[in-house]
């Protein structure tokens, strides 16, 4: 397991998480920069950081009922396959479980490699969609 912190990103975080964004366009799609920053001054991005790198994001939104809804979440080449991701994904279950919520809800491409991480971390999958561009798996994880 490697040494990595994660924390709440700052609009000093944007650059460095654009880039990995970027990077994963065509797994995440394309993320506009005036959306993550003003998630992070909502407080709605956390970030994975490693000798003051940033290495990882993760993108989502608290709602008002009992859902959380993941949009990204993304760990920079180099660093993957180290727990990185799960960390991030952890965190933010529990910041949702501190707030009252009851599931965290996210969509993924169906033909996209992070469906067997999603399996892996005990969410269910819920159902299947129609993108704009391509078909999306449903995923909820119960908080409770």
């Amino acid at each position: 397991m490697s040494n990595h912190v994660i924390r709440k990103a700052t609009l000093q975080d944007l650059e460095a998480i654009k880039q990995i964004a970027d990077a994963n366009r065509e797994a995440i799609g394309f993320v506009l920069q005036p959306a993550l920053a003003q998630n992070i001054q909502r407080g709605w991005v956390l970030v994975a950081e490693k000798d003051g790198v940033v290495i990882g994001f993760a993108s989502y939104r608290h709602r008002r009922d009992e859902q959380t809804t993941l949009y990204e979440i993304c760990v920079a080449e180099g660093y993957r396959g180290n727990g990185v991701g799960t960390a991030l994904l952890e965190a933010l279950i529990d910041e949702s479980r501190q707030l009252g919520k009851c599931y965290l809800r996210l969509k993924c491409p169906a033909s996209s490699l992070a469906n067997a991480f999603y399996a892996g971390l005990a969410f269910e999958r819920v159902g299947k969609e129609q993108g704009r561009c391509r078909e999306l798996i449903q995923w909820r994880k119960e908080l409770a």
